[in-house]
């Protein structure tokens, strides 16, 4: 479940098919050695399109102080500079969380 008292980013990357585990991969092992350890991370994640066009990675931050930080980081921009070859277009913007649900353990009378 997403946290809502904190900073979420989400990044559309468009790719090519051929591309897509490979900037998957490579993105993953990014956050896995690098971004997990940084002050104010939270957790992310990645989805993938099944046609293989589209990469979606969400994030979660304590603040957005700290995102900024990770994202001016100097050690993060060769991986970062990587990631803009392999991808064809980028969509991100910063988001908070509206409403979530989970399922009803006591189901009513719909089901």
């Amino acid at each position: 479940m997403l946290q809502d008292d904190c900073f979420t980013v989400v990044n559309v990357f468009t790719v090519t098919p051929e591309k897509q585990q490979e900037f998957l991969q490579d993105a993953s092992q990014f956050v896995e050695r690098f971004v997990r350890k940084l002050p104010g991370f939270i957790w992310a994640g990645f989805l993938i399109s099944f046609d293989g066009t589209r990469v979606i990675n969400m994030s979660q931050w304590e603040s957005e102080e700290a995102f900024l930080a990770f994202f001016h980081h100097p050690e993060a921009q060769p991986d970062m500079n990587r990631y803009w070859q392999l991808v064809e277009r980028v969509d991100h913007n910063r988001y908070q969380v509206a409403a979530q649900f989970t399922p009803d353990l006591e189901k009513g009378e719909n089901t």
